[in-house]
Formats: structure tokens, sequence, C-alpha cells
């Protein structure tokens, strides 16, 4: 059992900590080596102060977008803000509907849950399947911390990397070179002109 006392005048809001337990041990492997095993354990601590009961739970999804590597891989991101008094642990899936054909895909997890503190923003990153066509999709994502849920939808697409977004400025070389073919071409048409004006008055 672990006792929390509060200090008599504490600062209001939510305050965090962690409790770890460990033990450590020493021993020997077959080789004769030392070896110390440690193994440890720790529990995050929410602690809100103040009256009127917890803060609340809240956290909006701002944005959602669709990405692909370099290397061809699809990845979904959304950026997720913490709107409401306390930490939230944001965890969820991802849903694609009305892919190439009416297809689908999924359900997909996230691939790290991400804490974020009272005003704090946090992106959520989902990996689907390299093979996954690039769309569009209507991705529907759906996010918890605790019990309180947030779900939200958006049209991504997963383009693929483009090649080269260099742009080169024509050299001075090649802008006489079109000029010099631009006055050749004048000329020849004003003599073929200038022919048949004489031929037609003969």
């Amino acid at each position: 059992m672990v006792t929390i006392r509060v200090p008599a005048a504490p600062t209001r809001g939510e305050q965090y900590g962690v409790i770890w337990v460990q033990q450590a041990g020493l021993g020997r492997d077959a080789g004769g080596f030392a070896i110390k095993d440690v193994i440890r354990v720790g529990i995050r601590i929410y602690l809100a102060v103040g009256r009127g009961g917890a803060p609340p739970t809240n956290f909006t999804i701002a944005s959602i977008t669709g990405h692909r590597s370099a290397h061809g891989q699809p990845t979904l991101t959304a950026l997720v803000r913490d709107t409401g008094g306390r930490a939230v642990d944001v965890n969820g899936t991802v849903q694609l509907t009305g892919g190439p054909g009416g297809t689908s895909a999924g359900p997909f997890r996230v691939s790290q849950i991400i804490t974020l503190a009272p005003g704090q923003s946090g992106t959520v990153t989902f990996d689907p399947g390299s093979g996954l066509p690039p769309g569009p999709w209507r991705a529907t994502i759906t996010l918890a911390s605790g019990f309180t849920t947030r779900t939200a939808s958006a049209t991504v697409l997963f383009s693929t990397q483009v090649a080269s977004s260099v742009f080169t400025r024509p050299t001075t070389t090649a802008v006489a070179a079109v000029l010099i073919a631009g006055l050749l071409a004048l000329a020849l048409i004003t003599v073929h002109r200038a022919r048949q004006t004489r031929r037609g008055t003969a």
C-alpha cells in the first residue's frame, strides 16, 4: 500500500509522478561470470489537486494526413490536441474504406501510444500494409483515453514520391539557340511569301 500525503497548500491542478519498485540480486552464470539481475516496475501517478473533483478529460483530432515513404511504405498520421484539464494516453485504430474498386482495409492500430499533458499536441502514426494502393481512401480514426473516445474521418491519398522537384533555369546558350532558330524560320517564311507574290504578278 502506497500513501501520498499532499501538502497543506499545494498548487491547484494535476500533478504527475511515478512509483518505482526495484529488486536487485547478484548471481553467476555457467561460466562463472558475475551477473547483476535487476527487476523494475513503474506505476504512473496522476494526482488532481483542488476542489470540484477531477479536471475534465478532453482531446480533439485536428488533422489526418496520408504519406508514402521513399521505400513505398504508406503511413497515416493524425494530429491530436489535449484540450482538457488532465493528461491523456491516446490509443486507437484507423479503418480505411471506399478505396479503389470499393475495397477496404484495417483496422490498423497506432504504432505507439502517446501521452499528452493539458495544452500539448502530438502525432499518432498508423502503418498499413506495404501493398496498399494509393487510393483515395476514406480514413476513419477512433482514439480513446480511458473512457473518453473521439472519432474523425478524412479522405486521404497515399501518393507516390516525386522523383525530382528541381527546377532548372535555361542557360544563356540555350536561349540564344532558340532565338536564332526563330529568326531563321521567320526569314524562310518571308522569302517564301516574296516568291509567291512575284509568281502572281508575272
